[in-house]
């Protein structure tokens, strides 16, 4: 059986040439258009490969000592190191009311002066947590243990039903 993979590339992934080895595609999307860009694409460099749409949904926010915080939230800093981090930043402040939002390059690597100066970015702003990925804080947790740890936004994916089909039957 032939591994998934998915774009954009990044750590833990594969070239780009390695989806002829893949059984089928994952796309991860966030809204409706990216999805048809991006399956539009690679039906034209993969031809006959299964494409599986899979939305992207954010969930529970877990706090820095791992309980799930519910309304109201607190007061948020978000930030994260992704790509493209429009679609987790519209969810910060639409959703949990984000007081601001502070972008890292993708695959960024904290430091602690990062961490200082987020907390310092807070407190100028009013917020009293910071509010990251799920991505963003395991690179983080065991890096500054002295710091208060952010709050996590966990996140999933809602895959249409052909794909768990593909999957038993491959």
């Amino acid at each position: 059986m032939e591994s998934l993979y998915c774009l954009p590339l990044g750590e833990l992934r594969e070239p780009l040439g390695a989806m002829a080895h893949a059984d089928g595609i994952v796309v991860a999307y966030e809204n409706v258009s990216d999805r048809e860009r991006w399956v539009h694409w690679l039906e034209e460099i993969c031809p006959g490969k299964p494409i599986f749409p899979a939305r992207r949904r954010y969930g529970a926010v877990q706090g820095s000592n791992g309980e799930l915080l519910g309304e109201p939230y607190p007061s948020f800093l978000a930030f994260c190191g992704l790509a493209e981090p429009g679609g987790f930043f519209r969810y910060a402040k639409s959703v949990l009311g984000a007081k601001a939002v502070v972008p890292f390059a993708d695959h960024h690597a904290y430091t602690e002066h990062d961490m200082s100066g987020l907390w310092a970015s807070a407190a100028r702003v009013g917020a009293t947590h910071l509010v990251c990925t799920e991505k963003d804080s395991h690179k983080i947790k065991n890096l500054f243990p002295a710091l208060p740890q952010p709050c996590v936004v966990r996140l999933g994916y809602e895959f249409p039903d052909e794909f768990w089909y593909f999957l038993r039957d491959i």
